[in-house]
């Protein structure tokens, strides 16, 4: 997996998940720790919620809880493995960007949202016992209004492309 200007291979560790009973949002880590480094990688939060309600409790997490550090939206019917596939993607790409940013959000498939939501696709080729995998994972963009951090990051970013 890599971004599209460091295409190297990188190997992960990929979490097994099991079968939610309704559309679901998974954090690496609890909202209610403190900061990034209370408890380790620790188990991973899942949070049933009603469809209609992901994507906008998705970027709640990520906005007002950053040391959830990911977060992945599983909609009810998903196979685990691409939503596991969905969370190492997002850690993955989580740590090649600058530290202070909002959380990645990351979806196996679609998310359940307007089509005008800013949205990015990650192709991603995985090799699994031999096997390959290519699938597409989703990232859902933290808009700069909600975020302090993704504004000054966005900024920085033009004043160095001017």
């Amino acid at each position: 997996m890599g971004d599209r200007d460091d295409s190297r291979p990188v190997t992960v560790d990929v979490p097994v998940l099991s079968p939610p009973d309704g559309d679901s949002v998974v954090l690496a880590r609890s909202p209610w720790a403190r900061n990034r480094n209370d408890g380790g990688p620790g188990p991973l939060a899942v949070v049933w919620l009603h469809r209609a309600y992901l994507v906008r409790f998705a970027l709640c997490f990520a906005t007002e809880c950053p040391q959830v550090e990911t977060v992945v939206i599983w909609p009810l019917g998903v196979p685990p493995e691409l939503s596991a596939a969905a969370f190492t993607v997002g850690r993955a790409l989580g740590a090649r960007r600058p530290a202070g940013g909002a959380p990645l959000i990351t979806c196996p498939v679609r998310p359940p949202m307007r089509r005008t939501r800013p949205a990015l696709q990650h192709k991603v080729t995985a090799d699994v016992n031999r096997q390959t995998f290519e699938l597409i994972v989703w990232e859902l963009v933290v808009p700069a209004a909600v975020h302090p951090a993704v504004a000054a990051a966005r900024s920085a970013v033009t004043r160095i492309a001017a």
